[in-house]
């Protein structure tokens, strides 16, 4: 039975070692080793979510700067600008895409200093 069970091998080999040149224990499946995942437990996790199993997480786009050209008698009174903004964006079915425009306004101060 053990011979049964194990596949014939040391099973220690699984977790102390190489087996034959290849590598050792497969950390996220500690069984990988056995015939039929122990037992014909293949799904077994132990808790932990394989990269498979993992929903995709959305990656935060990097902040976007762009130069906003200002004069000096707009920066020594104070003014509004306003920007305006298009990206595109996924639409729900997953394979088409759409524009989306987004109008910024921007409070320039009195006496803003470069890099504001």
């Amino acid at each position: 039975m053990f011979a049964e069970f194990f596949g014939g091998r040391n099973p220690f080999d699984t977790f102390f070692g190489q087996r034959n040149g290849e590598e050792g224990m497969d950390i996220d499946d500690p069984f990988s080793g056995f015939p039929m995942g122990m037992g014909g437990f293949t799904n077994v996790n132990f808790g932990r979510s394989r990269s498979a199993q993992e929903p995709a997480r959305k990656k935060q786009d990097p902040p976007v700067t762009h130069d906003l050209r200002v004069s000096l008698e707009e920066i020594y009174s104070g003014c509004t600008k306003k920007m305006k903004i298009s990206h595109k964006r996924l639409n729900p079915d997953g394979k088409s895409i759409r524009n989306e425009d987004k109008i910024l306004t921007i409070e320039v101060k009195k006496g803003w200093k470069e890099g504001t």
